[in-house]
């Protein structure tokens, strides 16, 4: 069973997106970027990686942006090769250009504006090589 961990400051939009991913595999839910960080690092400790994270871009303290490159730095120091590392998908409300642009560099494989459709959600999912599992 694949592992997701949907990362969202918004309760509802936490909810929501818990209820979008359950049926792709066992899906996480947390308020902080902080905490996203220590969760990956601790499931990576476990051997019990997760396969995907959706991330919100705002986010008090640490944005979505920035957890990305501290799970990109932490799996560079573990060894991990990029194409083995964790999948990140980008999920927010934010649409300028440089915000898609940084996602992306900073080492997301997709990027998605709320609010987010089951099928949207399904395209990405299936590019990303993620398939329900219900």
């Amino acid at each position: 069973m694949k592992r997701i961990l949907a990362v969202d400051d918004d309760f509802v939009s936490r909810v929501k997106l818990k209820n979008l991913l359950t049926p792709y595999g066992d899906c996480d839910a947390i308020p902080t970027g902080e905490m996203a960080l220590e969760m990956v690092r601790y499931a990576h400790k476990e051997g019990v990686q997760y396969d995907l994270v959706t991330m919100d871009i705002s986010m008090p303290g640490m944005t979505g942006i920035e957890v990305n490159e501290k799970i990109r730095d932490f799996e560079k120091k573990q060894g991990i090769p990029y194409s083995q590392g964790v999948k990140i998908l980008m999920i927010t409300v934010k649409k300028e250009m440089r915000d898609v642009k940084e996602s992306y560099e900073t080492g997301c494989e997709d990027y998605l504006c709320k609010p987010v459709t089951p099928e949207a959600l399904e395209e990405v999912l299936r590019k990303m090589g993620i398939k329900k599992e219900v």
